[in-house]
């Protein structure tokens, strides 16, 4: 099927994600850029905030889960330089990226913009980008989601904290998301133990590309791996030990700087 008729079989399939391909249809693309710098310049920024909001509270998951995915393989290397292209990354960026992430769908959303990114690149002439961010990655990142998972654990122990919950996601993928969580705990001596829910994530093939070609006209004293390979965020409804935790983490830095 051509992505127009697949979308309008998609429609019919679900029928209560009618919300979504009418926002979809309102977002109207006049052609593929005209040049190549066209693909980077023309980047497309979210629905509002109100827009979002509306669909989220309405959409069923397993709705967006289907439609986002069909948009996701249309974003594959593969895909022409033409205004299906195009298009797919504009409704990507605009409303499926921010929209999956309102929601949870977090490693849907990375690996959309991933996508993206990559034909950004690609289409605009700048796809040794993309093969630098996969030499970094191959020599720095995590083929692996336990492999990442682990590496998370000792972040978390580096400071005192826990795990105490297995990882969420313990198999490995064929594509470029990292992307887990899990459960830890800050024990204390004068105090009742602090439960986090901990979230991890790698930094994808497309998003460290799309860095590194934003970095190429600052000089070479900028350029190299960025710091922000992999990241992990605590997150708890107890504030006490916050300040404690970003102390230690201060001292753990400040110990570790030339």
């Amino acid at each position: 099927l051509a992505p127009a008729d697949k979308r309008h079989y998609l429609r019919g399939l679900c029928l209560d994600a009618n919300d979504i391909f009418d926002k979809e249809q309102s977002l109207h693309v006049d052609g593929a850029p005209e040049t190549a710098e066209g693909w980077i310049d023309l980047q497309s920024s979210p629905l509002s905030f109100d827009d979002l909001d509306e669909l989220a509270n309405n959409v069923n998951l397993e709705s967006l889960a289907i439609t986002a995915i069909d948009i996701l393989n249309r974003l594959n290397e593969a895909a022409p330089a033409d205004e299906d292209t195009y298009r797919a990354i504009h409704i990507s960026e605009k409303l499926y990226v921010p929209l999956c992430e309102i929601v949870g769908l977090d490693g849907l959303a990375m690996e959309l913009r991933s996508r993206a990114n990559i034909l950004r690149l690609k289409h605009s002439g700048n796809y040794h980008f993309v093969q630098e961010a996969h030499q970094i990655l191959g020599e720095h990142g995590f083929p692996q989601h336990m492999e990442a998972f682990e590496f998370a654990e000792a972040m978390l122990a580096d400071i005192g904290i826990e795990n105490i919950g297995e990882h969420a996601v313990s198999v490995t993928n064929d594509h470029n998301t990292i992307i887990g969580h899990g459960l830890a705990e800050l024990l204390s001596d004068d105090e009742e133990p602090t439960i986090f829910r901990y979230v991890f994530r790698g930094k994808s093939i497309g998003s460290l590309a799309m860095k590194l070609f934003k970095q190429s006209d600052k000089g070479s004293a900028e350029r190299g791996a960025p710091m922000d390979l992999f990241g992990v965020t605590l997150i708890t409804d107890n504030r006490d030990p916050v300040g404690r935790i970003a102390r230690t983490i201060s001292d753990k830095i400040q110990d570790n700087t030339p």
